[in-house]
């Protein structure tokens, strides 16, 4: 997803609530490891001029992108909050880590001697 991790909906009051994860972001977690869903994302900075209040809220931002990745085995790609040049190097790392998936099946049979002996 590309995204600045801020919760608009939920507005909070005080520059101290943004820096830490919204409790969406622990719910988005749950989620998506009960379903088995990797979540990247792409830091883009939001809407409006980036002052005090609000770059405590990108940091809040960036800190629930990079848990909700952390929490579902992904990466978070951000450098600093201003977007980045070009998204090129984000998306070919993306493309080289999607390239190397494999999916491993481990297939036990129960009651079954697995040290070779009958």
């Amino acid at each position: 997803m590309i995204t600045d991790g801020i919760d608009r909906v939920r507005q909070r009051s005080s520059r101290m609530d943004y820096m830490a994860p919204s409790t969406d972001t622990s719910t988005a977690s749950d989620a998506a490891q009960r379903a088995g869903i990797l979540v990247y994302s792409f830091y883009a900075r939001g809407v409006g001029h980036l002052t005090r209040t609000n770059s405590a809220a990108a940091c809040g931002g960036q800190s629930g992108l990079a848990k909700l990745a952390d929490e579902t085995g992904a990466d978070s790609y951000f450098l600093g909050y201003s977007d980045p040049v070009s998204f090129k190097p984000y998306l070919e790392d993306f493309q080289r880590v999607l390239n190397d998936q494999y999916w491993l099946v481990f297939d036990a049979k129960p009651g079954s001697n697995c040290s070779g002996n009958s």
